[in-house]
């Protein structure tokens, strides 16, 4: 097996930054999503969702993490052309079953 040592693609750093990006923007988009708490009531809860700022958050957190997946599908996109160039078909399915799975 040999390794690519050039990326005749025009995006083709730009693939590993999206992977990157990914990791970033879909973490920041789950934390800062505001999740259930169990202690409270449901009348507190929709108290709280009247709120422009939580509706807010959750709207942010929400594209944060559209972005972070779109940010995955370009890195997948990526590493399947940079992978077929060294004609190693393997290593992308497993990726594929694993992002499947997740």
């Amino acid at each position: 097996m040999t390794a690519v040592t050039e990326n005749n693609q025009p995006f083709g750093r730009v693939g590993a930054w999206m992977g990157i990006a990914f990791s970033i923007l879909f973490v920041v988009g789950l934390f800062a999503f505001p999740f259930p708490n169990n202690d409270k009531s449901t009348a507190q809860w929709a108290r709280e969702w009247t709120d422009s700022g939580h509706r807010t958050t959750a709207v942010v957190a929400t594209y944060l993490t559209v972005l972070g997946v779109l940010a995955f599908l370009w890195f997948a996109w990526s590493l399947r052309e940079r992978l077929r160039a060294d004609g190693d078909g393997l290593m992308f399915t497993f990726g594929s079953v694993f992002a499947a799975v997740s």
